[in-house]
């Protein structure tokens, strides 16, 4: 009989993630269940006691979860980094992303920005804006997907 294991995830790192279970199940002989959500989604699934037995999510979610006793002391790892990014439409002239100006001056020329508002990404991302102060510039032209 295969053991099994629950893993709840953060959908930004499902695809290495995912690469790797296939090898971990013939390895270790578990099956792994795995579920996909935003990093507040993750979060919350367990602060409602949902059972898991492995969190992938971000660093500052695992911190809340252990001082909430939902994730053990010292169980936790850091295993790689997520980057975000800029892209423009098909057919847009290039943009110039080499230097701060350029980011700010891109932004603040589109038409509209699309962003995940739900997730950690989105969050930072509203962040960045008012750190560059150009977040009331910007916010009216704000898609969230």
């Amino acid at each position: 009989m295969r053991r099994k294991v629950r893993l709840f995830g953060a959908v930004a790192v499902r695809p290495p993630v995912q690469a790797v279970l296939a090898r971990f199940e013939t390895a270790t002989g578990f099956t792994v269940s795995s579920e996909w959500d935003l990093n507040p989604k993750v979060r919350q699934r367990i602060e409602d006691g949902e059972a898991f037995d492995l969190a992938i999510t971000n660093p500052e979610m695992v911190e809340a979860l252990v001082a909430s006793g939902k994730i053990a002391a010292g169980s936790q790892l850091a295993f790689g980094r997520i980057a975000m990014g800029v892209a423009a439409r098909a057919g847009s002239p290039p943009l110039d992303l080499s230097s701060r100006r350029g980011f700010e001056d891109a932004l603040k020329a589109a038409g509209s920005i699309a962003y995940a508002s739900e997730g950690s990404s989105g969050a930072y991302f509203m962040q960045l804006l008012e750190r560059l102060g150009i977040a009331s510039q910007v916010r009216p032209r704000l898609v969230a997907v």
